[in-house]
């Protein structure tokens, strides 16, 4: 045991050199404006893209407690534009506007309800009228027309962060865009983003575990907003949205000295601070009141809550704590971790051991205030839930009592200094620890020494910390199986807002466009020596030996590498390999049990895991390079060496009906298997799935037969890491060839879909659900190499972007929808049929209205060529920013070598794109789709659906869902 310690202090100390050599690597800079706005600014080259942010301290928990969900719907309105951008004439509009809010006001105090309706009315006309200024989704088209991608905000409990990513190219542009954005933000299109945001409430409904956690959450907080509001707001609140409010919450945290501005990715931070400081120093600053201190008492006891919530049985455990950034923080992460961290925690050993379902640690902290909590599932049949929380509570007062090893310990603090770089290797992710470097008010400085915190603490910190926080006062919340009540709106009888201008062109939009732009080589991924730029590849692409491919890029940022395994056979020809996949993660080798096997990967800093989908079967591979040999080792040995172990049998059975008894009540389960029948009737995969009997039957050394049939087939094995070619590549033959001649892959391979003639239209009737969740598809022609081509700007224009016909005319337009899209897909293989997809998820007393709409746009696609030059010009700016992480390149080139393609095709699509006519688009279109009949899968409430309507538009055959999923 001595010499075993030794050797993981070594390996500990060894990541401790290189994670402090790799900090070195990050450029960054904190400051603040004389307005008090906090910049950070973090230069990284090795990205070719920039990810800008702005955040804002507020969030769900600032809201008025008579006007809950106003932060979130403040955040929608942010993208309606401002005095200069998204409109064509703000003075005439504002007349419009400035009545609204008036209206509004008088709404909010009126309670007769026939009087109601006729200020919603009124409302309704004023908003058209305000439309004839508008221009629709303008913010997003200029966005789009530098090259951004990920256009999108976020409300917290405590922020509200707006951010995109873009070439750096386009900076000043992108600094000029949102510098304005929140200087005079206008209040547009209120009344029908009002409605979209009625829909995210009424999606978030259909979700049991938003509901459950919702519960939980009011019984934990008793005091402070995270838990008597929601971030989404109530109904009665939506139902009487203030603008005056509104507008006083962006005067009051929507200020300099309350933002903060992020610059994360391939820019020249000296060049920029002077922009930046002439653009964002002209923000204003004011007096933020200060959060009010909610002091929450201290359970009384064990404190135990019952509801019905959920289709299966579920507890959560919630304990007084400390907040964010508070000195303890760090010795309660190193806590959670040896509960919970996916692999050797005691709760996981709960899971691994046949003890419970599953169970897991919560962190419930925010900057101001603190809590843990565990979320435990208990076995289906057969277990008391006092039962599996006492089990739980076993569990904890072994931490308490110093009940874990040295060696424990140890790769605790390893992993969650891995996990802390990884979480900043990305320019992108490294925002989102900006987020928080911000809620706490530290430093960047100071947040990167976290790995050294962690390393500070001993034995004695864990347990005097649990004995501090893990005592006998606490809540107990079980929900029983059940269904929550939810509420169910009506369709307002409101005229659709359809803007004119959807196509004009502001002032500020021209002004931004003529700007300047920095000239900025486009960075494609490289696999070919002879075309890349100095014959410098991003990916190395060769052979093992017959047929086992590699795929080498080189880390340029950090010491952890990944290694992924994947083998060119699926669950579509190995049938028992999705069961065989969840089999094998808990089971051990000839010679080490799966308890030790795990042990030894967590010392080394290692990790791994399988999946298996109808195509593939992988093996996906983590840990520090420095220990590269030794992980391979261990990894070799337990694919070599799989033991039977009958006990981890009992663990499908289980999983198997607890997925079964959610997947029925959850509308989105239930519209994935309504569509999979729809395309391959007695072929779904929810209906070819083994039975539960089936499943009980199962013998561990036919799970075990059928993984190492897997890997007897061709293969590609993709290294991320430091270490040189020549050496992976010569550890993986010798190690991870396991034989001489794979069997030739088929992968990926072609699934028929079923043929239709007419509209057909398959409807499954849930009493109990608030929206409609509609899926929509139809099969293409044969994919060629133009329809490949074509696919991109098709979806953009059609139905895959913010500015696309599908989006504006469902969801913003007309309020029908918080989601709608739709895409073209081309089949893998040239002659294969693609398909178009779409979805909707709607109020089920919209359901027809939205139907008629997508059908419409499907049956004679709107002609608008004026939007060409915007798709263009998006796709030509995005290179860069869709270029994606050093991490993901491998499968980009993977799915282009299979193609048959030897270069990014990017380089190709581009040039015919420069001479693209909108007749292309059009005849896509119109060779692909026109004259084809949909498929329309809806999972609704019957009685809110007019199905007399609904038969008119195609052939309606009505399911249960014992009818599309077998038990």
């Amino acid at each position: 045991m001595k010499i075993k310690i030794y050797l993981i202090a070594v390996q500990l100390f060894a990541a401790s050199f290189l994670f402090s050599q790799q900090s070195t690597k990050i450029n960054f800079e904190q400051y603040k404006l004389k307005n008090g706005l906090t910049v950070f600014l973090n230069e990284d080259h090795t990205a070719s893209k920039v990810m800008g942010a702005v955040i804002v301290k507020g969030g769900g928990k600032r809201d008025p407690k008579d006007a809950t969900g106003i932060a979130h719907y403040f955040e929608h309105i942010m993208f309606k534009g401002t005095d200069n951008l998204g409109t064509i004439d703000y003075k005439s509009e504002k007349v419009f506007l400035d009545s609204i809010e008036l209206n509004y006001e008088i709404l909010g105090k009126t309670q007769d309800e026939k009087e109601r309706a006729k200020i919603q009315l009124r409302i309704n006309e004023l908003s058209i009228k305000a439309a004839q200024f508008a221009i629709p989704n303008e913010f997003d088209k200029v966005v789009n027309g530098m090259g951004g991608a990920n256009v999108n905000a976020f409300t917290s409990n405590d922020n509200i962060v707006y951010f995109n990513e873009f070439p750096g190219n386009q900076m000043n542009k992108w600094i000029e865009l949102y510098s304005d954005r929140f200087v005079n933000p206008v209040f547009r299109l209120f009344q029908s983003e009002l409605e979209t945001v009625y829909e995210e409430k009424n999606m978030s409904m259909d979700q049991f575990f938003n509901q459950m956690f919702e519960s939980y959450m009011k019984n934990f907080y008793k005091k402070h907003p995270n838990g008597q509001q929601t971030i989404l707001g109530s109904v009665d609140h939506l139902k009487n949205p203030s603008l005056k409010k509104m507008r006083e919450y962006y005067n009051t945290y929507y200020v300099a000295n309350n933002m903060a501005l992020v610059f994360t990715g391939d820019f020249d931070a000296k060049a920029l601070k002077p922009l930046i400081e002439e653009k964002f120093g002209k923000w204003r600053s004011a007096d933020v009141p200060a959060m009010p201190d909610y002091k929450e008492e201290p359970f009384k006891g064990r404190e135990q809550v019952n509801v019905r919530l959920t289709p299966v049985r579920i507890g959560m455990l919630g304990y007084r704590c400390v907040p964010q950034g508070h000195p303890d923080q760090n010795v309660i992460d190193v806590i959670s971790n040896l509960l919970s961290n996916g692999s050797t925690g005691y709760f996981d050993k709960l899971t691994s051991d046949n003890k419970l379902l599953a169970a897991q640690f919560m962190n419930l902290s925010h900057p101001d205030i603190g809590g843990l909590g565990v979320l435990f599932v208990p076995k289906i049949v057969g277990q008391k839930m006092g039962n599996a929380e006492k089990l739980v509570i076993e569990q904890i007062e072994r931490i308490k009592n110093g009940d874990f090893t040295d060696e424990m310990l140890n790769a605790t603090k390893l992993q969650l200094k891995m996990s802390f770089y990884e979480n900043i290797e990305n320019s992108t992710w490294r925002a989102y620890t900006i987020i928080d470097v911000f809620n706490q008010n530290k430093t960047w400085d100071e947040a990167m020494k976290y790995p050294e915190e962690i390393e500070k603490v001993t034995k004695q910190d864990i347990i005097d910390v649990a004995k501090k926080y893990f005592g006998n006062d606490y809540l107990a919340f079980y929900s029983k199986t059940g269904i929550p009540k939810k509420t169910k709106l009506k369709k307002p009888p409101y005229k659709p807002i359809l803007p004119p201008n959807s196509e004009a062109k502001s002032e500020f939009a021209k002004k931004i466009e003529a700007m300047p732009e920095v000239f900025n080589e486009k960075r494609f991924i490289e696999f070919n020596p002879a075309t890349a730029p100095n014959g410098k590849v991003d990916v190395s692409v060769g052979d093992i030996s017959n047929n086992i491919h590699y795929f080498y890029t080189e880390n340029p940022i950090n010491q952890i590498f990944t290694l992924n395994l994947k083998y060119g056979v699926g669950t579509a020809k190995l049938f028992l390999l999705d069961n065989a996949n969840a089999y094998i993660g808990f089971i051990g080798t000839n010679d080490m049990s799966y308890d030790d096997f795990q042990m030894k990967l967590s010392a080394l800093g290692g990790s791994m895991y399988t999946n298996a989908d109808k195509n593939y079967f992988n093996v996906e591979i983590k840990g520090l390079d420095e220990n590269f040999n030794a992980i391979v080792d261990l990894v070799s040995n337990y694919l070599k060496n799989m033991k039977a172990d009958d006990k981890q049998l009992e663990k499908l059975t289980q999983w198997a009906k607890a997925e079964r008894k959610m997947e029925t009540k959850e509308p989105f389960s239930i519209s994935s298997a309504l569509k999979d029948y729809s395309m391959y009737k007695n072929e779904s995969a929810f209906l070819k799935r083994l039975s539960i009997s089936q499943i009980k039957a199962l013998k561990s050394d036919s799970l075990i037969s059928v993984v190492k049939k897997a890997l007897q087939y061709e293969a590609e094995y993709a290294y991320v890491g430091t270490k040189k070619m020549e050496d992976v590549i010569a550890k993986l033959k010798s190690d991870l060839v396991l034989t001489n001649n794979p069997i030739k892959s088929e992968s990926p391979q072609y699934f028929k879909r079923a043929d239709y003639t007419e509209n057909t239209i398959y409807f499954v009737d849930n009493s109990k659900a608030v929206q409609s969740q509609i899926a929509i598809w139809t099969n293409s022609n044969q994919t060629s190499k133009q329809s490949k081509l074509m696919a991109e700007p098709f979806n953009k224009y059609f139905g895959e972007d913010m500015n696309s016909l599908v989006f504006q005319e469902i969801r913003e337009f007309r309020s029908f929808a918080y989601m709608a899209y739709a895409y073209y897909s081309p089949a893998f293989k040239i002659g294969d049929l693609g398909s178009l997809n779409g979805m909707m998820s709607t109020q089920s007393d919209k359901t027809i209205d939205a139907l008629k709409v997508f059908m419409g746009l499907f049956k004679d696609m709107p002609q608008k060529p004026e939007r060409l030059d915007l798709i263009k010009k998006a796709i030509d700016q995005s290179v860069n920013t869709n270029r994606g992480s050093f991490r993901d390149y491998y499968y980009s080139v993977s799915y282009w070598k299979k193609q048959g393609y030897n270069d990014d095709p990017k380089k190709e699509y581009l040039k015919y794109y420069k001479n693209m006519s909108f007749n292309d688009i059009t005849d896509f279109y119109k060779n692909n789709f026109e004259n084809k009949p949909l498929v329309i899968c809806i999972v609704g409430e019957k009685k809110r659906v007019n199905m007399d309507e609904l038969n008119k538009m195609g052939k309606v055959i009505e399911l249960k869902t014992s009818d599309i999923f077998r038990k």
